[in-house]
């Protein structure tokens, strides 16, 4: 999957609006920028304005986010792939789905995946958050059954690392034996 569409970038900016006199803005008047300790959001290479937000946001940006994970996802040693369908990216919000097809849970009738999503925002709609989940496809339209197995995130103002994300996936694949060993006698049991 090409990633960069999701790796668009972008900047911040002093916000300034025009004066009472003149409809113009002079970045040279210091009264043309709010006193109010906010700064905009900007996407560099279309010059749009994505967000205002206060000064104590950190910007993290999409491109540095997928370049720490994949560099840590290369360091674990299990196979993924990323997942089109499930992912998605726009000027404000990020979701990218990997799917880790070896790490899988079984039961009688199939074989579910080990799944991770990695979330960002630039209007301040969710911090940065990284879940791995079991997730079981229902039906053709999309619609699916989860359940998330481990799990970190990070509002803005205080940053995100991937420090932790191997000890993560170790979690979270330790839950498949504890779910397998409760389903198993589950799937034998007569229904009464």
């Amino acid at each position: 999957m090409n990633l960069e569409s999701f790796c668009f970038p972008v900047l911040e900016r002093a916000v300034a609006v025009d004066n009472d006199q003149n409809s113009l803005i002079d970045l040279q008047e210091i009264g043309t920028f709010l006193p109010n300790d906010c700064k905009t959001i900007v996407r560099k290479d279309t010059n749009q304005v994505i967000s205002i937000v206060k000064q104590s946001y950190k910007l993290v940006p999409n491109a540095t986010l997928i370049d720490k994970l994949l560099r840590e996802l290369a360091m674990c040693g299990h196979t993924f792939r990323f997942n089109r369908q499930h992912s998605y990216v726009d000027n404000n919000l990020m979701r990218l789905q990997m799917t880790f097809p070896y790490l899988t849970l079984q039961d009688s009738e199939s074989n579910m995946a080990l799944t991770a999503y990695l979330h960002n925002s630039y209007n301040l709609s969710e911090g940065v958050r990284f879940i791995f989940a079991s997730i079981r496809y229902i039906c053709s339209n999309g619609c699916v059954f989860g359940n998330v197995l481990s799990r970190y995130d990070s509002k803005h103002a205080s940053g995100f690392s991937f420090e932790r994300l191997v000890e993560k996936l170790s979690q979270a694949t330790e839950y498949f034996t504890k779910i397998k060993e409760r389903n198993y006698p589950l799937e034998r049991l007569p229904v009464d």
